[in-house]
């Protein structure tokens, strides 16, 4: 009983979430998609440099995908930027200004990664999460979620994790 009421919760849980997704991007549209064209901004600002910053940190991957899309049951998920190689997997998640309450979003939405992406997990799946500002404590919640974190600066983007930062497999 305990269970079937847990996973009824869970599925209510994804139902809100999704209704929330389709609600923002038809905000975007009524206010002229400014929002979202900072968005692509910054995510080909990220993507034109994600190879060799996840390789400066030793990470080995060797291609990059943009807006990969998956659906499970009438429920649709895009992940913004999926760099992938033998071993490893990157997933990114591009923000203009980025939020505790993104790390917390981002967070419960990678550790599913390898159900929804089957096809580009690997035996090790890391999280990013790039953006060009940050609001209160994001990036030290980032930080602490195991997530690198990227800035997209001067036309390109850099990692600024901390120095010791130990990130988390997913």
């Amino acid at each position: 009983m305990r269970r079937r009421i847990a996973k009824e919760d869970e599925e209510r849980k994804k139902e809100q979430a999704e209704r929330d997704r389709v609600m923002e991007r038809e905000l975007y549209k009524i206010r002229g998609d400014g929002d979202n064209r900072w968005g692509k901004l910054i995510e080909a600002l990220v993507e034109g440099n994600l190879l060799k910053l996840l390789r400066d940190a030793n990470v080995e991957v060797v291609r990059v995908f943009s807006g990969v899309r998956s659906r499970i049951h009438e429920t649709w998920r895009e992940y913004d930027l999926v760099a992938v190689g033998d071993s490893d997997a990157v997933v990114v998640e591009v923000k203009t200004t980025l939020r505790v309450s993104d790390v917390e979003r981002f967070s419960a939405r990678i550790r599913d990664f390898r159900e929804w992406r089957p096809d580009h997990a690997r035996p090790r799946v890391w999280g990013a999460l790039a953006y060009l500002t940050t609001k209160g404590n994001a990036a030290h919640a980032a930080e602490d979620a195991g997530f690198y974190l990227i800035e997209a600066v001067s036309g390109s983007a850099r990692l600024v994790n901390s120095e010791g930062f130990e990130p988390r497999s997913f």
